[in-house]
């Protein structure tokens, strides 16, 4: 059985980035009828805002004025019915199976709340930019994860790709806009 997500993604001026991103949703790997798409434009004057529309499956809000990323992820959220939230950048695109096996992965363990996902260099995908940071907790520098095993828990997760349940959610509350 496949969970309802719903993909959030904030764009400012974003170009042809969101659109690409858009792309990408509907060629996932995932029923359609399963994901629900929440765009948040915060006042766009370059013209990104006119193609996005175009997409009649989005959910739209039209900011006036810019609120920031966690303002207006908070806005998507709060209209949200997905029971997992994938919040991400405009600028992402998302590899076929990469919703798929978030959701499988998060299902298979309800007690993780957040997963991040695997950071890909769009001009070169075989590099990969980011599987999460290490902290030490004494000095304060951060260190990138270099292992791909999916058990390990890490201190920090790129904002770009993070799934959240909505039972987290819950418990921990909307993301500070300050």
């Amino acid at each position: 059985m496949y969970p309802k997500v719903s993909i959030i993604f904030v764009n400012y001026n974003g170009g042809k980035q969101p659109i690409e991103c858009l792309k990408s949703i509907f060629r996932l790997n995932y029923p359609q009828r399963k994901i629900e798409i929440i765009v948040i434009d915060n006042g766009s004057t370059d013209g990104s805002l006119k193609k996005i529309k175009r997409f009649h499956k989005v959910k739209l809000i039209e900011n006036k004025s810019n609120l920031g990323f966690a303002g207006s992820i908070n806005q998507g959220v709060l209209i949200s019915k997905g029971e997992y939230i994938f919040m991400g950048n405009d600028d992402i695109v998302f590899e076929k199976d990469s919703l798929l096996e978030m959701v499988q992965f998060a299902k298979s363990r309800p007690e993780i709340g957040v997963i991040g996902g695997k950071i890909l260099d769009k001009v070169n995908p075989k590099r990969v930019i980011s599987l999460g940071y290490f902290m030490n907790k004494i000095t304060g520098n951060v260190y990138p994860n270099k292992s791909e095993d999916l058990s390990k828990s890490i201190d920090w997760l790129q904002g770009c790709a993070l799934l959240i349940s909505r039972k987290t959610l819950k418990k921990v509350g909307l993301f500070d806009p300050v």
